[in-house]
């Protein structure tokens, strides 16, 4: 999994807005930690039964914004932390070979477990027949859209999405180059500029479109 892309991503973004992004800190680990027991819940899992893969993505977003205070912004961070299966990324510097832990925003292991157990990851057609299925790519795609509803520069949130996936072969990151998610992030983005305009713009309208863009 590359998780590590989802460190430069934020630190990029704290570069782009470091008055917004910094304070957010604590309140994201706090929403983080509230939005992975609700994930963990059995009642989370049944519903998912129930409703299917694409409505339970709907769910977890929704649940962020009440538990943002409807804070778009902080939502889809605290949506991407969580829904990354790591609670580290462990980076290898190409020249010295230093080996460095990044912690993310996460919650007690228990709790962390059950969250992973009960997320969605079989919502595109090409999904792997495996345990994790896309697991992956809810991280990428609330990422990207994260990342484009505070950016203020066209392009800039795609052309970063290139670079990172190149950049984490350099970095001795576990990961390859993956055209999966490539498209993953474009679609995230798309989702980031809709709700600009619409702040009711729902994530399983454009999980859809990852066929077309495919």
């Amino acid at each position: 999994m590359a998780v590590f892309k989802f460190f430069l991503l934020f630190f990029i973004h704290f570069l782009i807005l470091p008055t917004s992004a910094f304070p957010q800190g604590s309140r994201t680990g706090k929403v983080v930690e509230i939005l992975s027991e609700y994930i963990a819940s059995p009642e989370f899992g049944l519903n998912r039964i129930n409703s299917g893969e694409p409505a339970s993505v709907d769910s977890i977003f929704s649940a962020a914004l009440r538990f943002s205070g409807g804070d778009i912004s902080l939502a889809l961070s605290a949506c991407t932390w969580t829904c990354l299966t790591v609670k580290t990324a462990t980076v290898v510097t190409p020249i010295l070979g230093t080996k460095l832990v990044i912690p993310f925003f996460s919650t007690d292991d228990l709790t962390f477990a059950a969250k992973n157990k009960n997320l969605p990851r079989y919502f595109f057609e090409d999904s792997p027949v495996s345990s994790s299925g896309d697991i992956d790519k809810l991280a990428h795609f609330f990422g990207s859209a994260y990342l484009q509803y505070n950016s203020f520069i066209p392009g800039i949130v795609e052309l970063f999405g290139y670079f990172i996936e190149v950049f984490e072969e350099s970095f001795k990151v576990d990961s390859k180059f993956s055209a999966r998610d490539i498209i993953v992030n474009k679609i995230g983005i798309k989702f980031g500029n809709e709700l600009r305009e619409k702040p009711e713009a729902k994530p399983s309208d454009f999980l859809k479109q990852y066929k077309i863009e495919k």
